[in-house]
């Protein structure tokens, strides 16, 4: 009988020695308080950047533009509603943007500076030609 008293009592909700609605701290937190710790980390956030913040900002998004979104929805006012939801252009999965990356970074790295496009294409065109025209024919993906 004894164990079941316990653990009854180990289900019971909040702190016994207050009533239901009341708190250990009756005022409640200061008007304000909020708002200048809030201050407090914005301007200690603003020292960190520098003094072009706008440039440290541009440099992040760049560089983790998921990154940057988060911290600027975690400014917005708690009652403020947003949905950010990270798309890979032409709905690749992660893997296969990796890869156009990957080409991408390569061509940036090898083809001469100010050439034309069209013709860096061609390139890689005739370089995978070569590489795989006796390799058989699979079937196009389903995009």
């Amino acid at each position: 009988m004894k164990l079941i008293q316990q653990a009854e009592n180990k289900l019971k909700p909040g702190n016994p020695n207050w009533l239901p609605g009341q708190s250990g701290n009756p005022k409640g937190r200061p008007v304000g308080s909020r708002q200048k710790i809030a201050e407090h980390v914005l301007s200690t956030f603003e020292a960190v950047l520098g003094e072009n913040p706008v440039d440290a900002l541009r440099g992040l998004r760049e560089t983790d533009p998921g990154k940057f979104w988060s911290i600027a929805a975690s400014l917005l006012p708690r009652e403020t509603l947003v949905s950010v939801q990270q798309v890979v252009p032409g709905n690749l999965r992660s893997d296969e943007w990796a890869q156009v990356m990957k080409v991408l970074n390569l061509i940036e790295a090898y083809a001469p500076a100010g050439a034309d496009p069209g013709e860096i294409f061609e390139t890689i065109e005739r370089a995978l030609v070569a590489a795989y025209e006796h390799a058989p024919i699979l079937p196009a993906p389903p995009y």
